[in-house]
């Protein structure tokens, strides 16, 4: 990646800026928050086994005036995993000279919240809970493996809002869905037109309407293509897409 160990990019935070406001979000108000809840429970109700790591956020590069915005909104966060009974970790704050941005570690500092986080009593907790078996299929012990560090979960981590992340077991990778989500042609989309007129100012004429939306590719765990193309449905509609606003199409290789 572009902030790879030795690359240009590779260097403290403080020697590119200093201390930022930040304007942060009300949890209540959050869609980012909101997906990640979303994309909890869906995991949950599944029987995958969950384990968030909310932060370190880079506090360092905070505004002091836009630090106690943060931590409410941190400690909001906890609370709703405490009161869900979500297993989760909020590691300490690395030092300064590690973080690369906000919210991204360099090289060293990586490494430092692996160690942390492996020798914490609540990962430790959560590595040796029971395995559960879910409709998705059984969880198995073979996802274990020894290191040096000791036993460890091969974990897929799914990234939110204040840099949490939502790890759960990992299998085999056999398929991937490729999903694209577009506004619905009833809907007005400025950047379609906007890009529209851009193309036909540099001569690019007889160009039809444009519709700017995303495209997605998520790796599945296994073959079973029938099953897949449910929940990738369903979690297009409820998670991926305003069905309000947006259509969405999909396959599975």
């Amino acid at each position: 990646g572009g902030r790879r160990e030795g690359s240009p990019r590779h260097k403290p935070w403080s020697e590119t800026g200093g201390p930022t406001p930040f304007e942060w979000v009300n949890l209540d108000t959050s869609l980012q928050w909101g997906a990640f809840r979303r994309i909890v429970n869906t995991l949950r109700e599944r029987g995958d086994d969950v384990f968030v790591i909310l932060g370190p956020f880079n506090e360092h590069m905070v505004a002091q005036d836009s630090l106690a915005p943060y931590r409410n909104l941190r400690d909001g966060v906890t609370a709703w995993l405490t009161d869900n009974k979500i297993p989760h970790l909020v590691p300490a704050v690395l030092p300064s000279p590690l973080y690369a941005d906000d919210s991204h570690p360099l090289t060293d500092g990586y490494a430092l919240l692996a160690r942390n986080t492996l020798a914490s009593d609540d990962f430790q907790n959560w590595l040796n809970l029971p395995t559960k078996t879910s409709s998705a299929g059984a969880n198995s012990a073979s996802a274990f493996r020894t290191s040096s560090l000791g036993a460890q979960k091969k974990l897929a981590c799914l990234a939110a809002s204040l840099n949490i992340g939502a790890c759960r077991w990992q299998r085999a990778i056999n398929m991937k869905a490729k999903i694209i989500v577009t506004p619905k042609k009833a809907v007005l989309d400025p950047q379609g037109k906007t890009i529209q007129g851009a193309l036909e100012h540099m001569g690019y004429k007889g160009i039809g309407d444009v519709h700017v939306g995303k495209y997605l590719e998520i790796e599945l765990p296994d073959s079973d293509k029938v099953a897949w193309h449910k929940q990738i449905d369903e979690a297009c509609h409820k998670i991926l897409s305003n069905p309000v606003i947006e259509d969405y199409r999909f396959e599975i290789e």
